[in-house]
């Protein structure tokens, strides 16, 4: 943090002599008020020296102004550039970590760092300039007190220092409620995250309702915080208005009766106002140290981001094609995903700090033993588990150029690994890594502990430790040589929000030849004749709008494109079909990359005679390698191969009617680039939001209750100012009087005392007033928000909606309209208010200003609209640039390994830059158009002063001189109290663009009822007691400026009927199911189930009875059972006996806490295959009569899929189960098949049938499969 000061300690040091020029122009002033006031009160008769002070008194106000905003502007932009800076720095350290440490990091983790964290910084450093001069200003504020009443400047100096404690102890009790607050947010946050992705998943299940009361109870807990903040700042509120008082009553007390001095009315004004400035910037100090301890929380957790090991390059080298055979080489290494260090470290290390007495050696080795066997004994963790963190073992490769090698194995057997550790992504296992994460403290810690190698119950064994160290660890460094640049084909693509065309470039110039071939090649050409805008169209957020398989030919072609010399892949070919998969190994592979190195991972058996070598992986080792016919002598590898051959037929089997009609259509389009984009995805932000009086008016008629919270925060807010000039002048007479009479008159004061009570008392139940406010407006927006979101259609609203900006309208925007819009009111009635008193004691007091008064109300308006018509467009441009700047982020983020194999990290992080300049250009002229307003309203300030201060001098003997002496001390807040008013207005004017924004949340176009009497049966059985469908003339389209995707649909599926349906891509079976849950709403005809038309029937009635098992599992962050049963609607025995049938009865053997084992965000801590298990026994426990499988088990082994269908024939032998592309074995097994075809039902029966007609779609499409 100094490195960066340091870098900026010019505008720091102008800064800090600007503000203490500032200090020494205000001191000044009020020693020149006083001379005013003394002329004004009699005390000499120098009238040109008096009106010479009003000059000096109005130039040192401006000179003191003018340092101020130059002090703000320097700050500000020493606090922004350091935040940029750590910023950029944050964004670059992201490409410069391997995946095996940014798995520490989630997305929403370094979103945090280089938004809340950096912008934590840029505050701190910002008060920072403006404490350096607080010492001054206090020293120059106690010498000035020094010159008025002398030693007695201790009193108001304790009283200070006591309400500083007191402010001090508030914000820290204010603090531990906040981060309580941050943490409900950050729950709430999640939680309204997980609802958004898996609004569909929450629809179809019908757990809407119960999502809405779990997100209410969390709402609750934020209100209770808020709550017991307002609460505890009562006790701020009492000394923040005691202490003026306070301190000029206890002076008087003690100079009065202690020292007899004497006191005037302009001393006490001047000193009253001495006061006043150092109570404020006293103030502040505790503020300081809270944002000093918020600091010191980011500056950590920055430093620790970017103190993590960056890719080595000197064990990782990349250097041009030589002369050398073999470009790829890896020379026995071992490699990991990453140690836990902090469960290990932090455990057999904590009870350092409780050490009171030194230790021998001896001891201390022995307690380090004893601490490392216990934590082990504790925790139940063998050193098996502790080792098999070793991903990759004694690793040793060299692929030569050109060559095409497949890598294969059994699930978790390293092939992906050994992919990404090609991509510099897993860490290095050395015995320097063991060392900082155990393994060798363990081994010490057995071999001298004799108690723990000769305990049978002892989880780690000596042996083991000792076998692992001499098998894994024998090379110090590891030598890996990727020689030549690098492309990646994920196994999940990523995918840019971007369109077709840009998504393929990626950076690189276009070529329109080599485009064309590669479009061709990757079998892009017939989806691009099918998308309206062909190349152009935009794939939207995570290519919402693709398939899976588009998406895998997306990555191949953009890997083809960027004509690399080695190609990756990781699994391309699993999402294809068997045709297609043909397609892109001949033509991609074999034909266009025949001239590069080429590794892929694959489970397609057929192509291994087509490679040139074959790696075999068994748990983290190299098992075999060879060529096919070499290694089909070995009995392993045949054994591998049937297995193989099983997952790869089901692979094929459950694609094989994707692309069915791929090759019917002859390709004439041979140029694939179009000319016109279009967008899915629509930008509301974009859209134009005009204020105007109605907008406000809309904002009071729909909070009915603010219209009377705000008539009586005004009339709190007059009864306070009332009390504050009754209070000052009251004050001010009794010093009068003392100094006239000799004599103290009691009454005044009792009466002062008195309306201090009444101030407090106000104060506290305008507070009150403010949290009742607060809590109304936040629960009856936030409610209709999420109640009309939760019930928005998603086709026609989730759709054409980003996430980003979902979340944005419950985050930000809400934040503005529920605490942002009524603090501005607030502040702007306080100043409101004010000001008008202000106005009416100067009419009552000098009636001729009253004159000048429209001039300078004329002069504010031209100056306000102005700054209103330019703030406006600044910050539409502002947000604009903001939101493009968070997408960017976040595709970097998602795609980091993508992006870095590419070497497209320049590429990214000038965009980054240029998106940042362009928000910080915005931001730069926002600030000079707010010093250009505040400046306009303190020049027409001063003037109006001067006029003000040198009618008081011409009239000083008509005047009572306390009027005389508020008038002029009221006058002279007047310009800061005008400035706070306007911005708070400017503010909330700009914040009622987003109570319009969620205003147009509250009028989304709805769903169906969720509710409507339910049918009853002729045998009085509950409604889908049987299970039977039927489609009549059914037809639907997604939204109403898209063609129609399901056309006059008519079959009908009888009780406990299992049926198989099956069509190419956009054939229409996933909105099939769709419709059976009325996620999309019939356009013509209808479905019955049970003879009961859906459309009649409630939408949580109609999804509540039916169950779908999607391609996809979704899981949420929450315990194991919760994912398992969300409603607790079963008992804890019945959910273990299915997981055990399930097999994953290791899932609750995991941890000691059973089914309360914690499932982490998108159930990352669970693999594909034990996600989909979840789902599948998830949709078991429903026992509904109507179940429908879309690809469920897509992502479990052959192994496993078949103890699955044991369950599921069990389980589901009385309900009607649609089975959606799944293997044509099982669909064979089926009762009946349906085939679709670009939205047309083309065939329905049994398989017999289908297979009799040998001119059938069926028949074709079997016939095609036994051909690949």
């Amino acid at each position: 943090m100094m490195i960066l000061l340091s870098l900026y300690k010019k505008p720091l040091f102008v800064s800090i002599c600007a503000a203490c020029l500032s200090i020494f122009l205000e001191a000044i002033n009020f020693h020149v008020l006083r001379e005013v006031l003394s002329y004004v009160s009699n005390e000499h008769n120098n009238q040109s020296w008096s009106i010479t002070c009003v000059f000096m008194l109005a130039i040192n106000e401006f000179i003191a102004r003018g340092c101020l905003m130059l002090v703000e502007t320097k700050m500000l932009e020493c606090g922004d550039c350091m935040s940029r800076v750590l910023s950029s720095h944050i964004y670059s350290k992201l490409f410069k970590l391997s995946d095996a440490t940014n798995k520490n990091y989630q997305k929403g983790k370094i979103l945090n760092l280089i938004g809340e964290d950096c912008n934590k910084i840029n505050r701190f450093v910002c008060q920072c300039c403006r404490m350096s001069s607080v010492p001054c200003l206090v020293l120059m504020t106690f010498y000035s007190l020094y010159a008025y009443i002398g030693h007695i400047v201790w009193i108001p100096a304790v009283i200070l220092l006591i309400s500083f404690f007191l402010f001090y102890l508030v914000l820290i009790c204010n603090i531990k409620l906040e981060k309580n607050r941050r943490r409900d947010d950050d729950n709430r946050s999640t939680i309204l995250g997980e609802i958004i992705v898996n609004i569909k998943t929450l629809k179809m299940n019908s757990w809407v309702k119960f999502f809405e009361d779990k997100l209410g109870q969390l709402r609750l807990k934020e209100h209770y915080n808020d709550v017991l903040t307002g609460l505890i700042w009562m006790p701020h509120t009492i000394v923040y208005w005691l202490t003026d008082y306070l301190i000029i009553l206890s002076v008087f007390g003690v100079c009065i009766f202690g020292y007899n001095m004497k006191f005037t009315v302009p001393v006490t004004i001047a000193m009253w106002r001495l006061v006043g400035k150092i109570k404020y910037n006293v103030g502040l100090v505790p503020n300081f140290i809270c944002s000093y301890s918020e600091y010191k929380v980011s500056v950590n957790r920055i430093t620790d981001f970017l103190n993590n090991p960056e890719i080595e390059n000197h064990i990782f080298s990349s250097r041009e094609i030589e002369e050398s055979e073999n470009i790829i080489e890896i020379e026995r290494s071992s490699f990991s995903w990453g140690f836990d260090s902090i469960w290990f470290e932090k455990s057999i290390n904590k009870d350092n700090k409780f050490k009171t007495k030194k230790r021998t050696e001896k001891e201390t080795k022995k307690n380090e033993n004893e601490r490392i066997t216990n934590y082990f004994l504790k925790r139940g963790k063998n050193f098996e588990s502790f080792v098999q963190k070793i991903t990759l073992q004694d690793i040793e490769l060299a692929i030569r150029k050109n060559e095409l090698v497949a890598i294969i194995g059994d699930v978790g057997s390293g092939k992906s690994s050994l992919i990404k550790t090609l991509l510099k992504e897993t860490l290095y296992v050395d015995d320097q890594t063991l060392v900082k994460y155990g393994h060798t403290q363990i081994s010490n810690a057995y071999e001298d502990n004799d108690h723990s190698a000769n305990n049978s119950n002892t989880f780690v064994k000596k042996e083991d430790v000792m076998d692992f160290r001499n098998q894994n660890v024998k090379n110090v460094r590891p030598r890996i040589r990727v020689a030549g640049s690098v492309s990646l084909v994920e196994q999940k693509p990523f995918v840019l929000s971007q369109t077709i065309r840009q998504n393929i470039l990626f950076g690189h110039p276009l070529d329109e030849a080599r485009y064309n071939r590669v479009v061709e090649a990757a079998q892009l050409g017939k989806d691009l004749e099918v998308f309206e805008a062909g190349d152009l169209t935009h794939v939207g957020e995570k290519g919402i709008t693709l398939s899976g398989g588009q998406k895998a030919r997306l990555s191949i072609a953009r890997a083809l494109y960027a004509d690399r010399d080695i190609v990756l892949m990781d699994d391309p070919l699993s999402a294809l079909d068997s045709h297609v998969k043909k397609l892109i190994f001949d033509e991609v592979f074999c034909r266009e990359l025949r001239d590069r190195t080429r590794v892929i991972v694959t489970h397609a058996v057929d192509f291994l005679d087509k490679v040139d070598r074959v790696i075999v992986m068994e748990q983290g080792r190299v098992k075999l390698n060879g060529s096919y016919q070499q290694l089909m002598e070995h009995s392993y590898f045949r054994k591998i191969m049937q297995t193989m051959e099983a997952q790869d037929k089901k692979d094929e089997e459950k694609n094989s009617s994707e692309d069915e009609d791929s090759d019917e259509v002859e390709h004439k389009k041979k140029h694939y680039l179009s000319h016109q984009e279009k967008k899915l995805i629509k930008d509301y932000d974009d859209q134009n939001t005009e204020m105007s009086f109605l907008t406000y008016m809309r904002y009071l008629t729909y909070l009915k209750e603010g219209i009377f919270f705000i008539l009586v925060g005004i009339g709190t807010q007059v009864l306070m100012k009332f009390c504050i000039m009754k209070a000052d002048y009251l004050m001010l007479k009794s010093v009068e009087t003392i100094e006239t009479t000799k004599q103290i008159d009691y009454q005044d004061l009792i009466y002062v005392c008195i309306l201090v009570v009444i101030l407090i008392l106000s104060d506290i139940s305008s507070r009150m007033i403010e949290i009742a406010q607060s809590y109304m407006i936040d629960k009856k927006i936030f409610n209709e928000m999420f109640e009309r979101l939760i019930l928005a259609p998603i086709n026609l609203f989730f759709d054409a909606t980003p996430s980003s900006l979902i979340a944005k309208r419950f985050t930000s925007d809400l934040n503005c309209v529920t605490r942002g819009i009524p603090d501005g009111l607030k502040w702007g009635i306080r100043n409101f208010v004010m000001i008008c008193a202000t106005i009416w004691f100067i009419v009552y007091s000098a009636p001729l200003c009253f004159l000048i008064l429209p001039c300078a109300g004329f002069l504010y308006y031209i100056v306000v609209i102005d700054y209103l018509k330019t703030e406006k467009q600044l910050s539409k441009y502002q947000r604009m640039f903001s939101a493009k700047e968070i997408i960017h982020l976040s595709e970097s983020i998602e795609g980091v390994s993508t992006i870095r194999a590419f070497n497209k990290v320049k590429m990214f992080e000038s965009k980054r830059f240029e998106l940042k300049d362009k928000e910080y250009s915005v931001l730069v002229l926002q600030r000079g158009l707010k010093s250009w307003f505040c400046m306009k309203l303190n020049n027409i300030c001063i003037v109006f002063i001067i006029f003000l201060y040198i009618y008081c001098i011409i009239y000083r003997n008509n005047k009572d001189t306390v009027i005389i002496g508020l008038l002029m001390m009221y006058v002279i807040d007047l310009q800061s109290l005008l400035k706070n008013f306007l911005m708070h207005f400017c503010n909330v004017h700009n914040m009622m663009s987003s109570f319009d924004k969620c205003k147009k949340f509250m009028e989304i176009h709805q769903e169906a009822p969720q509710q409507l009497p339910l049918p009853i049966s002729q045998n009085n059985q509950p409604w889908i007691s049987q299970g039977k469908i039927h489609f009549k003339q059914f037809s639907v389209r997604y939204r109403p400026d898209t063609p129609v995707v399901l056309k006059n649909i008519t079959f009908q599926i009888e009780p406990a009927q299992k049926i198989g349906i099956v069509g190419r891509t956009g054939a229409g079976k996933s909105t099939l199911c769709l419709a059976l849950c009325r996620i999309l709403e019939s356009l013509k005809g209808s479905i019955e189930i049970d003879d009961v038309d859906i459309s009649k029937v409630g939408l949580a009635d109609l999804r509540d009875r039916i169950t779908i098992i999607p391609q996809e599992p979704v899981l949420f962050k929450n315990t194991l059972r919760f994912n398992l049963d969300p409603k607790c609607q079963h008992s804890d025995s019945e959910i273990q006996k299915l997981l055990n049938r399930a097999n994953l009865s290791h899932l609750l053997n995991r941890t000691t806490d059973g089914l309360n084992f914690s499932v982490a965000e998108k159930g990352s801590n669970l693999s594909a295959g034990e996600k989909a298990l979840v789902c599948i026994c998830r949709a078991i426990l429903r026992k509904n009569k109507i179940v429908i499988m879309d690809e469920a088990t897509a992502s479990i082994d052959v192994n496993t899929e078949e103890t699955v269908q044991k369950l599921m024939k069990q389980e589901f032998k009385d309900s009607t189960v649609i089975t959606v592309a799944h293997r044509l074995n099982t669909i064979m097994k089926s009762d009946k098949i349906a085939v679709l075809s670009f939205g047309e039902l083309m065939e329905f029966g049994t398989p017999e049938e289908l297979l009799k007609d040998k001119n059938s779609h069926f028949t074709e499409m079997v016939n095609r499969f036994s051909k690949a």
